[in-house]
């Protein structure tokens, strides 16, 4: 595990906590987006994610990040992005947009846009081998 961010101090002092189980102010514990409760066993349950991150396919994608691409594009007003399980069972990434008026770009026209910017398994609409 590493002690912080390289070159990203805030992001560091979100990410890396003092240990509240420790005296002194060394160590640190990674608070990850993960939400979970004790049980009363003492097992832990896993309830989600607090952030809009999900994972599929082996990867872990920031449903943010695309929607912030989507919303450069000239014709989109606004987006949003939601993983969805499909009739076979695996997660796939939607896109749901309100378009400029006047303006009614492609599927294609849109997946090529965010194509060019971003990997293509954050890619809306595409699969990867994985």
């Amino acid at each position: 595990m590493a002690r912080g961010y390289l070159g990203r101090p805030e992001l560091t002092g979100q990410r890396f906590i003092r240990d509240p189980f420790q005296s002194g102010d060394t160590r640190r514990l990674y608070r990850t987006g993960d939400l979970a409760r004790y049980l009363a066993d003492g097992d832990v349950e896993i309830l989600g994610r607090m952030d809009h991150q999900v994972k599929i396919r082996g990867h872990r994608i920031e449903l943010g990040e695309i929607e912030a691409v989507l919303n450069q594009h000239p014709a989109v007003r606004e987006s949003v992005v939601v993983a969805r399980e499909a009739a076979n069972g695996d997660r796939q990434l939607v896109a749901y947009l309100i378009t400029r008026e006047g303006q009614n770009p492609t599927r294609r026209q849109l997946r090529q846009y965010t194509a060019d910017r971003m990997p293509d398994h954050m890619v809306a609409g595409t699969s990867s081998s994985s």
